[in-house]
């Protein structure tokens, strides 16, 4: 990495921050889901700790997206993670706890901090813009975002090796001590003084006035229905029964097909990194490339029958969507003002999040009707059809982060 945007002090404690935020929620998750199957001894009872986490975040954005900018953005950070850290104690308490309403208990605690929690990624977007110049925000974005899939890819694979090796209550330690030291970093960010967003406004905007002010939040929230639904096919049901049916493959080979995705996504956000300075220049074509690149290797995957090639296409899929992912974070804290910044990605979480979960519901079906092979077929069509969306909007197409018209600015901006 180059050594400009490490040598800001703020960035390197954000980037550290982070790394402890991804490694606590991580390990919380995983040793919630262990503990709750040892305890109830059911598959539903462990699914129930992602179902109350999505249902949290999903009820937790509505808010957020209503009342985030009542709150200094700093000031928020910090509680999230003292109070996650907090909060990370009494679950631990009721981990070990063997009383009747132990797990009812369990699941409230965990749905609180889950709510908490899914405050943290729309803030921490909005923190950036501010100590980071314009002209570093591409490898910014690229540089958390390629540590954060290195820990999930590392502590999902490894996580359950981990709680194995660690005592829960030493776990819980490591966990809270995570949070709380992730809270006390945001209280060493020092902004300039000229930066006035932080502050709390008066006058609320209408929730959903800075989407469609914006043609191009318009276009990439679009896009972004198009491919969650096409994503769904690399759930792990579809993965699964694609390796079965089509590559005639077992457990094994769909695990190194996810990791194959992971390895690349990796790579993705190196090359953000290091190439940040060509890919700044050409954005909205980079965004509408990857959708092509995911529709051409989605459907070469999905009409080979050798797992070697499956596992070499899905690692060429990841680099071009990590890619896609920075780039978009990159445009979206260009053209929206900050002290708007983390209450549009709250409203737009508020409608992606639920869609998400449809998405799955939706291709779980077309996979029984039609058979997984097709299923993927379609996904392909879908990755194409955002990439001709991106394409055919100039404003998205010819996106350039020094060059922004002024129309578009100004429209978001206001």
């Amino acid at each position: 990495m180059k050594k400009s945007l490490f040598l800001n002090e703020n960035f390197k404690i954000l980037w550290t921050s982070q790394i402890l935020q991804t490694l606590a929620n991580t390990l919380l998750t995983i040793s919630v889901m262990v503990n709750v199957y040892k305890q109830t001894n059911s598959v539903l009872g462990s699914g129930a700790v992602l179902a109350l986490t999505s249902l949290a975040g999903f009820l937790s954005n509505l808010y957020a997206a209503k009342y985030i900018n009542s709150f200094h953005t700093l000031a928020l950070l910090r509680f999230v993670g003292w109070s996650r850290g907090v909060l990370t104690l009494i679950l631990g308490g009721l981990i070990v706890t063997h009383f009747t309403f132990s797990f009812i208990l369990l699941l409230i605690v965990l749905f609180v901090l889950n709510f908490i929690g899914a405050w943290y990624a729309p803030a921490r977007m909005s923190v950036v813009p501010l100590i980071v110049e314009k002209k570093e925000y591409i490898r910014a974005n690229g540089s958390l975002s390629v540590v954060n899939q290195i820990l999930l890819a590392g502590l999902w694979g490894g996580g359950g090796i981990l709680i194995l090796l660690i005592s829960p209550f030493a776990m819980i330690l490591l966990i809270m001590g995570s949070f709380f030291v992730s809270g006390f970093l945001i209280y060493k960010i020092k902004l300039p003084h000229k930066d006035t967003t932080l502050t709390v406004k008066k006058k609320a905007q209408p929730l959903w006035s800075s989407i469609y002010k914006s043609p191009i939040l318009i276009n990439i929230t679009i896009m972004d229905f198009f491919e969650a639904l096409a994503n769904a096919i690399w759930s792990s049901a579809l993965l699964l029964a694609f390796t079965h049916d089509v590559l005639g493959k077992g457990e094994d080979w769909w695990g190194f097909i996810n990791a194959s995705y992971f390895i690349g996504a990796i790579l993705g956000g190196l090359i953000v990194v290091y190439l940040s300075r060509i890919l700044e220049m050409k954005m909205g074509y980079i965004i509408a490339l990857s959708g092509l690149s995911m529709g051409l290797f989605t459907f070469m995957f999905s009409t080979t029958s050798s797992g070697i090639l499956a596992l070499i296409f899905c690692l060429l899929m990841g680099p071009l969507y990590q890619i896609r992912d920075t780039c978009q974070v990159t445009v979206l804290q260009d053209i929206i003002k900050q002290s708007e910044l983390a209450k549009v990605t709250a409203a737009r979480n508020i409608i992606l999040t639920p869609w998400t979960g449809v998405t799955y519901l939706i291709m779980g079906y077309l996979g029984d009707m039609l058979g997984v092979k097709l299923v993927f077929i379609f996904a392909a069509a879908l990755y194409f059809g955002s990439a001709i969306l991106a394409l055919s909007s100039k404003t998205l197409r010819d996106y350039n982060i020094k060059t922004v018209t002024e129309q578009e600015s100004h429209s978001i901006k206001a």
